[in-house]
C-alpha cells in the first residue's frame, strides 16, 4: 500500500507547555505512517490511547539495512492522553500531552507491511512487528500539537530497553518527531486518524558519553553491520 508523502509543515511549539525533545543526535531513519486514537481524534479525552505504525523510507548506514532487500517497520503503542491540556481559542491551537508509551522497531525481509483498515486488525500490528527487533524503547515524554487546519507536529523522547541498537549504544536517547495532517493532502485509510511523516534520531546519553565516544560508537556500529 502506498501513501502520498505529506508536505512537512513548520510550526512553532508552545515551549511553556511541551516537553523538550532532543535534536542534537544522528538521524537514522525517515518514515511514513498512520496513527489512531481510541475514541477518535479530536477530541482527545484523558485516558484515550494513541498508537501508530509506519514504514521507514530512508535509513542511515548506522542501521545496517538495505531497504531494497529489507523493510524497517515500527509500532508505537500505549501512549495515554492526558486530555487537551492546552487550548488557545484565539489562535486555534490545541496541545495534548501523553504519558507512558512504548516503541518497537523491526527489520525483516518479508516486506509485507500492510495498514489495512480500522486498526488493530489482521495486519496491524502483526506485519509491523515481525522480523528482528532493532529497538524497543519506553517514552519519557510525548506530545501532539494541532493547528486550526488539522495539521500539526508531534515528538517525544524514549529510553532504549532492548534490540540490536542498544547493544552498541548504552544509555542513548531515541527521539521521534515529525509532522502530520488529518485532512488536506492526506490519504488516510479508514479507521486511522492521522497521516505521519517523521524521523528517528539517536542522541548520546545526555552528554554522559564524550563526543569521541559517540564517534567511536558510530564507527563500531558501521563495522559490525558490514
Amino acid at each position: 500500500m502506498q501513501s502520498m508523502r505529506l508536505i512537512l509543515v513548520t510550526l512553532l511549539v508552545a515551549v511553556a507547555f511541551v516537553p523538550s525533545v532532543q535534536a542534537e543526535g544522528v538521524q537514522i531513519a525517515d518514515y511514513l505512517g498512520f496513527a489512531w486514537e481510541t475514541g477518535g481524534f479530536l477530541p482527545s479525552e484523558a485516558g484515550d490511547v494513541f498508537s501508530f505504525v509506519g514504514v521507514t523510507t530512508d535509513a542511515d548506514p548506522l542501521l545496517g539495512v538495505d531497504l531494497s532487500q529489507e523493510e524497517v517497520t515500527f509500532y508505537v503503542y500505549d501512549l495515554v492522553s492526558q486530555g487537551e491540556l492546552v487550548d488557545n481559542p484565539a489562535a486555534g491551537w490545541t496541545t495534548i500531552l501523553y504519558s507512558g508509551g512504548t516503541l518497537e522497531m523491526y527489520r525483516d525481509a518479508a516486506m509485507n507491511a500492510d495498514y489495512g483498515t480500522y486498526p488493530p486488525n489482521g495486519t496491524v500490528p502483526s506485519t509491523f512487528t515481525d522480523g528482528t527487533l532493532l529497538l524497543k524503547g519506553t517514552f519519557t515524554s510525548f506530545y501532539v500539537q494541532i493547528d486550526p487546519t488539522g495539521a500539526g507536529t508531534y515528538g517525544g523522547n524514549a529510553d532504549g530497553v532492548d534490540g540490536e541498537l542498544i547493544t552498541t549504544c548504552t544509555g542513548c536517547i531515541y527521539t521521534w518527531g515529525g509532522a502530520f495532517t488529518q485532512d488536506a493532502g492526506a490519504q488516510i485509510p479508514d479507521g486511522y486518524d492521522l497521516q505521519l511523516d517523521g524521523v528517528l534520531e539517536i542522541d548520546p546519553a545526555v552528554r554522559t558519553q564524550s563526543e569521541s565516544a559517540w564517534g567511536a560508537w558510530k564507527a563500531s556500529y558501521n563495522s559490525s553491520n558490514r
